[in-house]
């Protein structure tokens, strides 16, 4: 086991050492958010479970693991980084495709406010008829349980989600207004509301994260300074917080109790990090397909991408699943999180992590490459980044909510800056608060 651990690390700190050297990255970039959830997931979380001899979170999914299956579990982590390393460094940079080159372009801010003004409506009803209240709790009854899993009742998720239109639009404002105070107020005000009331912890986090992206973008910044750094790994903490309890925001509110005694409580959650705690997931996958499963899925997990987006209020029957695996029947994979090698390896083997890897990683590499002659156009510069917030999403689940959290909050962004776009002269003629940088990073 140790000698695998070493490999796996050299590995990886390798691949950090030859992109430092490179000197591309910056922290809004697909490579870089990779290599922090695989540092945390899987180098951090099985040099911790070996040093400590903490395999607690094997006991909570119903498995006894050999170290077989743990460096087999290891073996496949870094295969699909490396995948996922040549697809996105080598692959994406060279291949001949022809990049689509906009007019560079900047927000209208007249226009810009007549077109989120829907989004905004919509997004609060949908906060005041379904989320419940931050400070009781109480709220209508949404959800069933069922035995593929939990489903909307007497509604449709369109509905019950529509309340991220908010941050979407905010995140357009920002922009617009070069992250006025009172802008980033707002924004900063929406986020915490959803901490105090543990609305989607994931939606609170991703949406900080793009709208970093965001602010280092238009501030022509590859990385965060200090200030931004201690502000996102405050925020990483309270989600974590929020995994073990989500009414903690209001607790904390009500001084039901104080946070010197939450952290002190929940210690050994943030040690660890148990919300990137698919290194377990991964043994627990590999030692399930096929060998008790019987085969794979071949990819039948993502025809969900056709079933989901119909309500089930139209459509009753509707499935809840679509894979012909349910992890549920092996063990306790309840609220478990394949991440996207797991998700590979359940449809292919060895084949699916290792092309899978590499179609991933040359997709997102020809996307940041399109990014790149394209950041003076603020419409695709505002999608792309949002979209980049949602991206450790996938990375942690491989499913297809990426393209949940996209619809929610990416195409009303996108929607928004598109319409409402002008000319950077006519941009750069504005006052400074609303003009946009005259060159990209």
């Amino acid at each position: 086991m140790l000698t695998a651990l070493i490999i796996s690390t050299c590995v990886f700190l390798g691949i950090i050492i030859i992109e430092a050297y490179r000197k591309k990255l910056g922290f809004a970039h697909p490579t870089t958010l990779y290599l922090i959830f695989h540092g945390i997931s899987f180098v951090y979380q099985p040099w911790r479970m070996w040093i400590t001899s903490d395999y607690s979170r094997f006991a909570e999914l119903g498995i006894s693991p050999t170290e077989g299956d743990l460096i087999h579990a290891l073996a496949l982590t870094t295969a699909g980084l490396l995948a996922f390393w040549v697809g996105i460094g080598l692959l994406a940079s060279r291949l001949r495709v022809r990049l689509p080159r906009f007019t560079p372009s900047g927000l209208s801010p007249a226009r810009m406010l007549a077109v989120s003004l829907p989004f905004l409506l919509i997004g609060t009803w949908s906060l005041l008829r379904y989320v419940p209240s931050p400070w009781t709790g109480t709220g209508p009854i949404l959800m069933a349980a069922t035995p593929g899993g939990m489903v909307y009742v007497e509604t449709t998720g369109y509905l019950v989600h529509a309340n991220l239109f908010i941050a979407s639009a905010l995140a357009v404002w920002c922009v617009c207004w070069r992250f006025h105070p009172l802008m980033a107020l707002l924004a900063v005000a929406y986020f915490v509301l959803r901490f105090f009331n543990g609305w989607g912890r994931w939606s609170f986090v991703l949406g900080f994260l793009g709208l970093s992206f965001l602010y280092l973008w238009q501030r022509r910044k590859k990385w965060p300074g200090l200030g931004l750094l201690a502000i996102i790994v405050a925020v990483m903490v309270f989600s974590n917080l929020a995994g073990a309890d989500r009414r903690v925001g209001a607790k904390l509110w009500r001084r039901e109790v104080g946070l010197q005694q939450i952290l002190g409580d929940r210690m050994d959650r943030l040690i660890r990090f148990e919300d990137f705690g698919n290194y377990g997931s991964i043994v627990y996958v590999q030692m399930c397909v096929p060998a008790q499963t019987g085969g794979y899925t071949y990819g039948a997990q993502y025809l969900k991408l056709f079933t989901q987006p119909i309500p089930r209020i139209w459509w009753p029957d509707k499935p809840t699943r679509t894979s012909p695996i349910d992890l549920k029947d092996y063990g306790n994979f309840w609220g478990g999180t394949t991440s996207v090698v797991g998700a590979f390896y359940m449809s292919w083997g060895w084949a699916g992590v290792t092309f899978g890897m590499l179609v991933v990683g040359t997709l997102l590499g020809l996307l940041q490459r399109a990014y790149e002659v394209n950041r003076n156009v603020t419409w695709f510069a505002v999608s792309y980044l949002l979209f980049l917030g949602v991206l450790p999403l996938f990375y942690r689940d491989g499913g297809i909510s990426i393209f949940v959290s996209g619809f929610f909050t990416v195409l009303p962004a996108f929607v928004i800056s598109y319409l409402s776009r002008e000319s950077l002269e006519r941009s750069h003629a504005r006052r400074p608060l609303t003009s946009l940088p005259r060159h990209g990073l």
